[in-house]
């Protein structure tokens, strides 16, 4: 996660009318796989029309290149800092059902992580996004006939087993007195 950028500070306090922020997501996993055997991210952007942008350096796939970000409605709700638990986001893709579906399909099959990516771009600046979330995975996905509702969140290390390894009497018999 990277912090927000001085421009998009400026933006939110002082916004020029001729410029627009450009809210993106990108979910990755192994399964999506495209006609010429690669894996690929499926990324959208939420406006009317698609956009080509560049990543940051350090992005999970296609680092610093210029990528093709997909027309997609949609709402997220950035997750708030809380000490209540894990923040989590929400996100609501309207229509996307040509673009999404085979692509959700293939993310249900995998038992792999649903990877996610959120980024904002500036209109007068699409050489590098202004803000990047990532690290999260989607954890459910709820698909209608007119939408598709998720929610991605991080993975919760003060909560996950130490080692990641449950030491019972079967694989450890010393335990057993």
């Amino acid at each position: 996660m990277t912090g927000v950028s001085d421009d998009l500070r400026d933006y939110y306090f002082s916004n020029d009318p001729d410029v627009a922020e450009l809210d993106t997501l990108e979910f990755r996993n192994p399964l999506f796989i495209d006609e010429h055997e690669e894996v690929v991210a499926v990324r959208i952007v939420n406006r009317i029309l698609d956009l080509n942008a560049t990543l940051e350096a350090d992005a999970p796939m296609n680092g610093g290149q210029t990528v093709l970000f997909q027309a997609a409605a949609f709402t997220a709700q950035l997750p708030e800092s809380s000490d209540q638990g894990m923040p989590t986001f929400q996100i609501v893709i309207s229509n996307a059902g040509a673009a999404m579906m085979p692509w959700l399909d293939k993310a249900t099959e995998s038992t792999d992580p649903f990877a996610m990516t959120y980024r904002s771009f500036l209109s007068d600046d699409l050489t590098t996004p202004q803000f990047v979330l990532d690290g999260m995975t989607v954890k459910s996905v709820k698909a209608g006939v007119l939408q598709v509702t998720a929610t991605a969140g991080f993975e919760d290390f003060l909560n996950s087993p130490f080692g990641k390894m449950l030491y019972t009497t079967r694989n450890h018999a010393g335990l057993d007195r």
